[in-house]
This record gives structure tokens, sequence and C-alpha cells, in this order.
């Protein structure tokens, strides 16, 4: 339910609440986001697939008119159009999309044709479709954020699995690069985010990360960088350090943060690793507050 109290922000004086569209908000990290920002004080749009009852339709009866929802599968075009009608009057401060699925660890030769373009149609190419059709609705100054993954990196996958999931990431980071490059001159800030390794069913049971200590770090890392044009990734948090240099291969380039980017410590430029983690942002703002429930417990353990 939406928390209501001391703990919870809403705008200033004289300020009216920000918008965001989350998609794919159903359950697991996207309710847990809506929840989240829900509580900061935002108007949220949450999207579910389908026409079944789901947890966001009881925070959105909790929410007081904080929380809308919207039906959306994102693979259907003629859907993503008409949701983009039905919200034309908004102004979105925050785009954000964060359905994918998987299909099982099977290796690449095994993977049947039709499951290989469904993997690759939902996490990939239908974010992007979203991403194309909604950036006229977001402010000039706000975010446009694709949910990533350390298993979309090249240089980081040293154990294999998970074939068609990884290669799936991997083009969302290229898709989301070539993006950026299109719009350069826009001043949207574009985020890569990598919630780190979360128990939900396509994290499994072992996952370090619970949802209610992942989420305050993904918002916190949008947060960090709202009002930062261009494309963005932060260091990366210890599960997603690169592996040690091998014969022949050099570690990626380091390079220290702009004053900007209000961060200390180096990034790791690896143009086929473009992701933002929240765990790393943790650990280096150690004074900096993420202003969300569970924060401090979530840094203690993340801290190395």
């Amino acid at each position: 339910m939406v928390r209501e109290g001391p703990g919870a922000r809403g705008p200033g004086p004289g300020m009216s609440a920000r918008t965001a569209l989350i998609v794919g908000a159903s359950r697991n990290l996207g309710l847990g986001l809506a929840t989240e920002y829900a509580h900061r004080g935002w108007n949220v749009i949450g999207t579910v697939r389908g026409s079944r009852r789901t947890a966001l339709h009881d925070l959105a009866e909790a929410s007081r008119g904080r929380v809308m929802v919207e039906s959306l599968d994102t693979t259907k075009p003629e859907q993503v159009t008409a949701l983009r009608e039905r919200l034309a009057q908004h102004t979105l401060d925050l785009l954000f999309v964060n359905a994918a699925i998987t299909r099982g660890d099977i290796p690449i030769g095994d993977v049947p044709e039709e499951m290989f373009a469904e993997v690759m149609v939902t996490n990939a190419l239908s974010p992007m479709r979203v991403v194309e059709s909604f950036r006229s609705l977001v402010a000039p100054t706000g975010t446009i954020g694709v949910m990533s993954s350390r298993q979309g990196s090249i240089s980081l996958n040293t154990n294999g699995g998970q074939d068609v999931y990884r290669a799936s990431k991997s083009a969302l980071n290229q898709l989301m690069r070539s993006y950026a490059a299109r719009y350069a001159d826009a001043a949207h800030t574009l985020l890569f985010i990598c919630p780190g390794h979360v128990c939900t069913e396509l994290g499994g049971r072992d996952a370090p990360l619970t949802i209610d200590q992942s989420v305050p770090g993904v918002v916190g890392t949008i947060d960090h960088h709202s009002g930062e044009p261009g494309l963005k990734w932060a260091p990366s948090c210890q599960t997603c350090s690169p592996p040690p240099p091998v014969r022949g291969r050099s570690r990626p380039e380091q390079v220290r943060l702009p004053a900007s980017s209000r961060g200390a410590g180096p990034v790791l430029r690896d143009h086929s690793d473009v992701v933002a983690t929240p765990t790393a942002w943790a650990r280096l703002r150690s004074g900096d507050e993420l202003n969300a429930s569970g924060t401090a417990r979530w840094r203690a353990e993340h801290r190395p």
C-alpha cells in the first residue's frame, strides 16, 4: 500500500507532483518502483498486461488517486499507440520501461526460432518502441530509463548461461545507445539501470538482494542523474566488476567522474557495458542519504 505519514515526501509549496510512467508494474521490481514513487509524492501511471487484477490495482485503490493503472502489452504496437493517445495530455517527468521475460537456460543451439524471436522482441525491440512512442510526452529535462542487466555485458560474461536473455539485454543496450546518438541534441536524461542480483523469479531464490533492498537504490540512482542530459551510467557494483584481465586483453579504461556527476571514484568505460548501478552509487555517496525506506540497512549490507 502507499505509505503515508512523516516518511512520505510530497511536492514542495507551489510545486505540482511529478509524474512517472512505469511500464511493467504489476509485480516484482516494477511494482516496487511504483510503490516507492507514490510514497515519494509522485503521480504514478503503471501498466499491466491483460485485464486480470494485480497488486498494482491494490496499490492504486490505496493511493487516493496518486496511482493509475493502464493495460499494455508492449509487444503489440497497436496497444502502444492506443496508450500513447490516452496519455496525450500528460507530461511525464519519468518514463521507465521495466518489462522483460526469459524462457529458461537453454544453449543457443537448442533454442527454437520462435523462442528467440519472442525474447528479443519483448526485451529489446518492444522497450525501444515504447521509448520512441512516448518520448514526446517526456518533459524537456525529464528522464527516460530502461531496465538493463549485468547479463547484457559482453566483457562480464565469463560463465555463460541464459544465452538468449543475455543477448536480448545486449541488444537493448545497443539500441538505446543508437537512440541516444539519434537524439543527441535533446535534453532528456537517458539511463540504463541494473538493479543488481535481485530475488525474483528471474533472479532466483539465492539472489543477495530483495526487492525492498534494490528499489530504493534504483530510485536513488534515477534521482541522482535527474537533469543531466544524455546517456548516463554509473560505476558497477561488486557483482558487476570486470573480470581479472587475461592475456591479450586489457581491463576497460578507467576515468574519473566529472564534477557534475557529484560522486567520486572511477567509471568503467567499456562501450559494450553501459549500465547504471544503484549499489555503486550508494557506496560512493557515503554521506548522501537516498531518503527511502530501508536504505540505511541496504547501504550497510552492501558497503565494501
